[in-house]
């Protein structure tokens, strides 16, 4: 099950706040999706 596009942003939206440092490959991972999804 993928998550919503919204559900994404909020949890990039949350780690940032928290200045998490999240890495690219960590939210992708995170979500199961790949890198053309993200273009």
């Amino acid at each position: 099950m993928t998550a919503s596009k919204t559900k994404r942003l909020l949890y990039l939206m949350s780690e940032l706040e928290k200045e998490n440092d999240i890495s690219k490959t960590d939210y992708l991972a995170r979500f199961g999706i790949s890198e053309r999804t993200l273009k």
